[in-house]
């Protein structure tokens, strides 16, 4: 056990911040498992860490699902953190744990734009995320930006479709190249341009081809 059990729950959260820098995970994952093991420690009342068991960790999910009412992306997540907390803080194995109640997964509801904020965010984008066709034409071009640009290394077209808005200096040769946009740029600049219009909705790309097929039907009848 990597944690002392006579300083009991204090040593915890200094060796899994350790565990997740050792292991160069992201710091919203040690946040994250950091929260479910302060929910699990309170929801056993600061019982010994050699006695925890995987009974303990079967009731606390099922009261996350019975009491709390969690969404069931939450009750996985509580179920890796502590999966982590008992492996590498405590250096058990609580093996496969059966008759958890299980969260009910809430139906996915894709989030859709009205025609008026869709022009309204593509006016807001800025040079060179601004370059799409006229009209719905433009819903595809966005969703190619997001999924396609990531090969524009791989092919070579892509990178005339989607070029980056300066050279870029080769290291080794010092000369300078037109690159890519790479994906992540296209979503932070619809995102950037949601925000300056104060848009409470959350978008991406891919909203505007959830967009474009739930307006389709209207403009076919």
């Amino acid at each position: 056990m990597k944690a002392s059990v006579q300083d009991g729950w204090n040593t915890v959260y200094s060796w899994l911040s350790n565990e997740i820098k050792v292991r160069h995970y992201s710091p919203k994952t040690f946040d994250a498992y950091c929260k479910w093991v302060r929910q699990f420690q309170a929801f056993v009342r600061n019982k010994a860490l050699d006695s925890l068991s995987p009974d303990d960790v079967k009731q606390f999910l099922t009261w996350l699902a019975v009491e709390q009412k969690c969404s069931a992306s939450a009750q996985n997540q509580a179920f890796n953190g502590l999966l982590f907390f008992s492996q590498h803080i405590l250096g058990k194995e609580f093996g496969k744990i059966d008759g958890v109640v299980r969260a009910k997964r809430k139906p996915y509801i894709p989030v859709v734009l009205s025609r008026k904020e869709i022009d309204l965010v593509v006016e807001k984008l800025r040079y060179p995320y601004n370059l799409i066709e006229d009209g719905y034409d433009g819903v595809f071009m966005f969703d190619a930006m997001d999924r396609k640009a990531k090969h524009a290394a791989k092919e070579f077209n892509w990178q005339w479709l989607f070029p980056a808005k300066e050279l870029t200096p080769v290291p080794d040769t010092g000369e300078r190249r037109l690159y890519h946009l790479h994906d992540r740029h296209v979503q932070k600049a619809i995102k950037s341009a949601a925000n300056r219009l104060q848009l409470t909705k959350r978008v991406t790309p891919h909203t505007f081809v959830h967009s474009f097929a739930s307006h389709l039907p209207m403009s076919l009848t």
